[in-house]
């Protein structure tokens, strides 16, 4: 029997006050709901001033929820507001009305990327064509870089966060757990776990291992990348501290055993954007998207792929503490004989995206 809090449900909530269609709050009226989540309800709504459709997003059920989730929704509104890109959402407005906050939007016309592998599934196919993933994931990562450069990290990068527009321009959705890294510590407690927990990079569930950073983001856009190319996340045990474990010591499975044909070096950017240890993932959004393009494009890409040895090495010094002698000395062992070469002729192969 399988124990534990199951991965659903960590991001229920109330649907608090009545938000039937026709519904007016303040200048806006609901015209229908388009989607929901651990940090509130999207609806499609007409602007009474301006007479067009934005995307409204409230946060129902305040009864139920502390100051730091109120504030942290109260920021996205901010934070979108200071960003600039065509691949950022904009925020036209963010305010109260009757004890309930709201985000006015502008309405995106199309897909979030989880309903076109919906789509692509319901057709017969598994994930999607490798050069349409790859460039799907470059345009997040280019905009991703925009907020990284502005001192956020986003901290919550899914396919459901990504928009697909009718031209298949993407738009990152979703700033309601951004920070600042680096300085922002208001809205977070040691020890409290923000994110989707499928898509969280290790130093998510394990504070103690590093510190939230741009390179946080680029765990979410591997783990993107993955589901796209599969049809399925990296990690998806069903319940949660499964899936924690998971995440922190067992490596995805290997995409090319999976995706007949996908070309090597996107599994090598793939892997790069997934290592454990943040040092070893990219440097920064750009480098990922830069690796993406250069891939699709039949160009040579930075990353290096890390061979068996390398991924060995890695494990022992993030498991030091649990690995078994045997296995120590099975790897010293190997190192000895000089079968550490690939390492040592390629010194840039754990310091991938690096430049």
């Amino acid at each position: 029997m399988k124990t534990g809090a199951p991965v659903e449900g960590l991001h229920s909530w109330a649907t608090g006050p009545d938000l039937e269609p026709g519904r007016v709050l303040g200048d806006y009226r609901l015209i229908r709901e388009l989607g929901r989540g651990g940090q509130g309800a999207v609806f499609l709504a007409e602007d009474l001033r301006l007479g067009r459709n934005i995307a409204l997003k409230l946060l129902p059920g305040m009864s139920g929820w502390t100051l730091a989730v109120r504030q942290r929704f109260e920021r996205e509104g901010q934070i979108a507001a200071a960003l600039d890109h065509p691949g950022l959402c904009p925020v036209f407005e963010a305010g109260e009305h009757e004890g309930l906050p709201f985000v006015a939007m502008r309405y995106v016309k199309g897909r979030t990327l989880s309903q076109v592998l919906r789509e692509a599934r319901s057709e017969g196919g598994g994930g999607l064509e490798w050069t349409r993933a790859a460039e799907l994931v470059a345009q997040a990562a280019r905009a991703l870089e925009v907020a990284h450069r502005a001192g956020f990290v986003h901290r919550d990068i899914k396919p459901s966060n990504l928009m697909v527009d009718a031209k298949d321009r993407v738009l990152v959705l979703d700033f309601g757990l951004a920070r600042e890294f680096g300085t922002d510590t208001s809205l977070t407690r040691t020890g409290e776990v923000f994110g989707t927990p499928r898509y969280m990079a290790p130093e998510q569930i394990d504070t103690g291992l590093a510190t939230i950073s741009p390179r946080t983001d680029i765990w979410g856009l591997g783990a993107v990348l993955h589901e796209v190319l599969t049809d399925r996340p990296p990690f998806d045990e069903p319940v949660r501290e499964a899936l924690y474990r998971a995440i922190l010591a067992v490596e995805p499975p290997a995409l090319r055993t999976v995706v007949r044909g996908l070309p090597r070096d996107i599994a090598t950017v793939a892997e790069t954007a997934l290592a454990k240890v943040p040092d070893r993932r990219y440097a920064s959004a750009a480098h990922m998207a830069d690796d993406l393009e250069a891939a699709a494009a039949g160009r040579p890409i930075r990353a290096r792929r890390v061979g068996a040895l390398g991924r060995a090495a890695m494990w022992a010094m993030r498991s030091a503490p649990s690995a078994t002698l045997g296995a120590a000395l099975l790897l010293s062992a190997l190192v000895a004989t000089g079968l550490g070469g690939f390492l040592a002729a390629k010194p840039g192969a754990l310091r991938a995206g690096e430049r």
